[in-house]
Order: C-alpha cells, then structure tokens, then sequence
C-alpha cells in the first residue's frame, strides 16, 4: 500500500508505505510499565484518551506538542519483507523494522470488566503510533549498534528523530512547526511534550 505524502518527510529514506510522523504521548507524567519503557499520559494523544484544545488550558496550543518526527525502527509491531506485521519475538532471525502509516496502534479484545491500567495495557502498543520524550531526540544509542538498539526493556522509550542534520520537526497545538535542536533543553521539550505542565516555553531553548 502506497502512503500518503502528508505522512512522509521529503528527507526520508526507508520504504514509502513507512510514516514519519507520530503521536505525542506526554514526557513528564509517569502513568506504568510493563517491562518495556515508561508510559506518560500528560500528552495530546494520551493513551486512550481523547482529547480536545480546550483542555490545554494552562499550557496553551502555542507551547504543546502535537506531532512529532520519528525515523527509528521499531520493536515490536513492524512491518517484515513479505507485509506482514510482524513482532520481535515472532521474527526469524530476530530484527527491527518499520511501523507502516496504516498499521493499527494495538490489539486486543475482551476488555469488559477490566481496569483502566489493564484496558491501557491490552489495546494499546505505545512507541508504533505515540511517542514520548523519555530519550532525547535523535538518541544515538537506539540507532544501529547502539546500546539501546532492538532492547525490549526500551522499546516504549523510542525516540522522536529525523534524518534531518541536528533535530526533528513537530507540529504544535495551534498549527505552526518549529524544528527543535536534538542538543536543546529536553526538560523544556518535556514541558512541550505535556498538554498542562504549567510552564510557558522559551521557543529558542528547543
């Protein structure tokens, strides 16, 4: 299936059925594990959570993330040669690959009866749909040979990332882009990650 071109960066190089943009989850808020990295629920695309502008009430659409750039392979829930979605441990041999743009966010049935913390767990597969900002943008250490490349016990700590030379693009609440240096301040981008963390972004520290 071919993607579509709102959905690809023009400096990408993997597959063209491959996105390069995702969800912002959050980055300040600790909301569980389960093995597998940090998840956050403070962000535009909370896991299952809906959310609306009128909620970033304190933060203002101006100083929140919405959607950021995001050119790593994935862990789980890639797409191998054959098409098929595929997750670390059904792969053979064992490999890292790309989430495709229509490829569902997770999986998972039966949730009546459970709770909020389960229901997360089952129908959702963070870091193939939503980031966060748990690592720094364009982390080297989750790029080929580095110490967090295809780790299972980081694979939710993905990071936004681009081919782009010193950062990556985001798109705020309110419709502008702004790239934001891999070398600026991460706790201001965390500020940004979060839709009410309280603060007022200095844009020129990102």
């Amino acid at each position: 299936m071919r993607n579509v071109d709102f959905a690809r960066c023009p400096s990408a190089s993997p597959p063209e059925w491959v996105r390069d943009y995702f969800g912002v989850q959050g980055g300040q808020d600790y909301a569980y594990t389960d093995g597998r990295g940090s998840i956050h629920s403070d962000g535009m695309f909370a896991i299952n959570d809906g959310r609306s502008m009128s909620e970033v009430s304190v933060d203002g659409t101006s100083n929140t993330f919405v959607i950021g750039e995001s050119s790593m392979k994935q862990y789980n829930g890639y797409i191998d040669g054959g098409g098929r979605v595929q997750s670390s441990n059904r792969a053979s041999p064992p490999q890292a690959g790309w989430a495709s743009w229509w490829s569902g966010g997770g999986a998972g049935s039966n949730v009546d009866g459970l709770g909020l913390k389960a229901k997360r767990k089952l129908l959702t597969n963070p870091a193939r749909h939503v980031l966060t900002l748990n690592a720094p943008i364009n982390d080297p250490r989750f790029l080929p040979g580095g110490t967090l490349y295809f780790t299972a016990s980081k694979y939710y700590d993905t990071p936004f990332a681009s081919f782009h030379t010193g950062g990556a693009n985001f798109v705020f609440g309110d419709g502008h882009t702004q790239f934001v240096s891999d070398s600026g301040d991460i706790l201001a981008c965390r500020e940004a990650c979060s839709i009410n963390s309280g603060g007022v972004l200095d844009h020129d520290s990102l």
